[in-house]
């Protein structure tokens, strides 16, 4: 598969309006590595590309291939970034055509913007995108107040301000990532 066919995959996810054919898409459509890659790079929480804006460049006629790859794994380890990173990023949409830069540009974007969402892609292909592990606090619609043992007392805790976060190593260093990655 080309980056152009994968383009026109991602169409069809999109025009599609039911999560269950959604979802029956992706089941197929993932067993391409290069689509497989194409989502992972787009959804995975722990890759940020640090890149936001990039101006219109000149339409190329080339598709992805293995530097793709390797330009968005250098940014997101930050051995590419600042202008230099732009500069590559640049350079790599000069080549790709047109089909290929909308990928692209929405890989940056961490959204390829048809309609899906970890939670789908991982009904779709099991395991395929890494979740973080998230325990939430209750609201007192979710407990039962009179099964609780008030005469041995309860334990409360105030969660003051809502905020997760969570702390990874890296080879390069700590990485803090919000539950959207």
């Amino acid at each position: 598969m080309t980056s152009n066919e994968a383009f026109y995959l991602l169409q069809c996810i999109q025009e599609e309006s039911s999560r269950t054919e959604k979802i029956n898409l992706l089941k197929e459509f993932l067993y391409d590595e290069l689509f497989r890659n194409i989502v992972l790079y787009a959804y995975d929480p722990f890759k940020n590309y640090y890149i936001k804006v990039i101006t219109q460049t000149p339409i190329g006629t080339g598709m992805f291939n293995d530097w793709t790859f390797a330009l968005l794994d250098n940014l997101a380890t930050r051995r590419l970034s600042g202008e230099e990173g732009k500069r590559a990023v640049r350079k790599e949409l000069e080549r790709l055509d047109l089909e290929s830069q909308k990928i692209f540009r929405q890989i940056l974007k961490k959204d390829l913007g048809v309609g899906i969402n970890t939670k789908s892609i991982n009904t779709a292909w099991k395991g395929l995108i890494k979740v973080f592990p998230y325990m939430r606090c209750s609201t007192l619609d979710d407990v039962h107040l009179d099964s609780l043992n008030w005469k041995q007392g309860v334990f409360s805790q105030i969660k003051a301000d809502g905020m997760f976060a969570n702390i990874s190593m890296t080879p390069y260093g700590a990485k803090v990532n919000t539950r959207l990655g």
